[in-house]
């Protein structure tokens, strides 16, 4: 569960899931009521980041970042015909290898905003 903020009315929900694209999304209200709306939970939905006094929890954000990048990778039909950069074929051919890919991509990019983190 993630806490977002819906944006036409301002309540801090608990998202729990939403659909490919984010069709849909399944959320808890400030109330504790579960709701399954049509709502898309990038147009309707703002993530509300944490902060800590440590600064941003890297961990977390590699967890939330490879979720993300595991949907990516099972709606993309095309990616197990791609090679990256370095000339490595992508491992989409087994969901270890989607996992790996996953990760990868997020510790990259993990990587690239750490050169922008002044925390």
């Amino acid at each position: 569960m993630a806490k977002f903020k819906r944006i036409d009315t301002g309540e801090v929900v608990n998202v729990v899931s939403w659909g490919a694209n984010g069709t849909y999304t399944d959320y808890y209200d400030s109330k504790g009521k579960f709701h399954h709306t049509d709502l898309n939970r990038y147009n309707h939905f703002e993530e509300i980041i944490e902060s800590s006094q440590s600064g941003i929890d890297w961990e977390q954000r590699r967890y939330e970042i490879a979720k993300d990048m595991l949907c990516a990778i099972y709606m993309d039909d095309g990616n197990e015909k791609r090679s990256d950069c370095l000339g490595k074929k992508f491992e989409y051919q087994s969901l270890e290898g989607s996992a790996r890919e996953a990760v990868r991509y997020a510790n990259v990019l993990i990587e690239e905003l750490k050169k922008y983190d002044n925390g």
